[in-house]
């Protein structure tokens, strides 16, 4: 599979999505996703996080787009139609967002948390950011101040959920929800507190386009 960005800006539905600068400092920028699949795919899985987390469907959180690939090379020389129908020409990742975005990233090696996607955009009133890993390899991430400042207040009123008493975080390693006490709050500040949601919602999945037009996902 290649990663081709002009197919992926067309797949996205926006063929002005560059987000290319002369001094490679980019603003993190809006898009209307037009792509009729994309938007339906993003607008299914919304439904399935509403029904599966209660705290989604009260606001928690946001979706990313991420690892959009396209297959092109595919060829069909020497093979029928029942062999290429299942070929898989584009593909998609969907996974809920309850990370804090920070100004100043953390990087890990290869691995960058709390890095800034090129764009973002508004699905049923859910906020969708949307990754492209050659533009952050382009620009080595770098987007202007107040985009980015922009971006971390959208992302930070997803979360604000995670300040209420109750809300229910969820412990990676054994694997159960859990509350914060009161006093146990109080010792933390905001952030620390949205830091600990980061994985209160983890449902990832797959989408996988084919040559016919059926649908297949991958969990």
């Amino acid at each position: 599979m290649q990663s081709v960005p002009v197919e992926r800006y067309q797949f996205l539905g926006n063929s002005e999505c560059n987000s290319d600068s002369s001094d490679g400092i980019a603003d993190i920028k809006y898009i209307g996703i037009k792509n009729t699949i994309l938007k339906q795919e993003i607008q299914k899985y919304i439904r399935e996080l509403d029904s599966s987390y209660s705290v989604f469907k009260k606001g928690f959180g946001y979706i990313v787009v991420q690892d959009i690939e396209f297959n092109s090379s595919t060829t069909y020389i020497g093979r029928t139609w029942e062999e290429s129908k299942k070929d898989t020409i584009a593909k998609f990742t969907l996974i809920p967002g309850s990370y804090l975005l920070k100004l100043k990233p953390v990087f890990f090696d290869s691995f960058c948390a709390n890095c800034f996607p090129p764009f973002y955009s508004f699905i049923d009133g859910r906020l969708v950011l949307i990754e492209d890993p050659d533009l952050n390899w382009i620009n080595d991430r770098k987007y202007t101040r107040r985009s980015k400042e922009n971006l971390v207040k959208l992302v930070r009123s997803t979360l604000t959920l995670a300040l209420q008493e109750d809300f229910e975080f969820y412990d990676v390693f054994d694997k159960k929800y859990y509350k914060l006490s009161k006093e146990k709050r109080k010792t933390m500040t905001e952030d620390q507190i949205l830091e600990e949601a980061a994985f209160a919602i983890n449902e990832g999945k797959t989408v996988i386009l084919h040559e016919d037009g059926s649908i297949s996902y991958k969990r």
